[in-house]
């Protein structure tokens, strides 16, 4: 049996909408996607975004929005959150060299990927605190990183 597909342009056009100045979406689905048809494989924001809205259960896509615009899912140097990068039209998933993360719905990944294209350069202003993620004290869970750049999260 086929698992339910949820990465469908309808996606793109409610991100677009939601966030109707930015053009962050220029580049369609590799906003959050590593392959220009969308599909299995995320980038950090696009990871977040489906974690929400899939795994944590959230109403609505919008609110998946929401929940991840104070994080640094691109986790870049710049220390901008998902939403200062939208607001300069950034790409909240990317960064412009070899040290992106490709998530897949298995839970396994690979780790420094190319952007697959060049993302403008952010305008840096006063870096802000960003808060700090959840941690779950009970978590069993850890990554395990090949020599190949795969890597699995291990949960016991």
């Amino acid at each position: 049996m086929l698992s339910p597909a949820y990465a469908v342009p309808d996606f793109l056009q409610r991100w677009s909408a939601f966030y109707p100045d930015s053009n962050s979406d220029e580049i369609a689905c590799q906003l959050c996607h590593q392959r220009v048809d969308g599909g299995d494989g995320w980038n950090g924001y696009g990871f977040d975004v489906r974690n929400n809205y899939i795994e944590l259960g959230r109403v609505s896509i919008e609110q998946a929005f929401i929940d991840v615009e104070q994080l640094n899912s691109d986790v870049d140097e710049n220390q901008l959150s998902n939403i200062q990068e939208i607001d300069q039209a950034l790409y909240p998933g990317w960064v412009n060299s070899n040290t992106n993360t490709i998530f897949f719905s298995d839970f396994t990944g690979l780790i420094n990927q190319p952007a697959p294209f060049q993302e403008p350069e952010p305008v840096i202003g006063p870096i802000l605190p960003q808060p700090e993620p959840p941690i779950e004290e009970d978590s069993n869970c850890f990554p395990i990183v090949a020599s190949n750049g795969r890597f699995a999260l291990i949960c016991l």
